[in-house]
């Protein structure tokens, strides 16, 4: 799961965790900070 920052994708997985979802990930520092550190062609805000 990601978003820009990591922010709101880390609430909608502890709130999956929460319902019974098992084996879910979340990108640490969202779309930016991967596209930062993987792929800098990514668009960023």
């Amino acid at each position: 799961m990601h978003c820009e920052a990591g922010v709101h994708s880390l609430k909608a997985l502890n709130l999956l965790r929460q319902l019974g979802w098992k084996y879910l990930g979340s990108v640490k520092g969202g779309m930016t900070a991967w596209s930062k550190a993987i792929e800098s062609k990514v668009a960023r805000n």
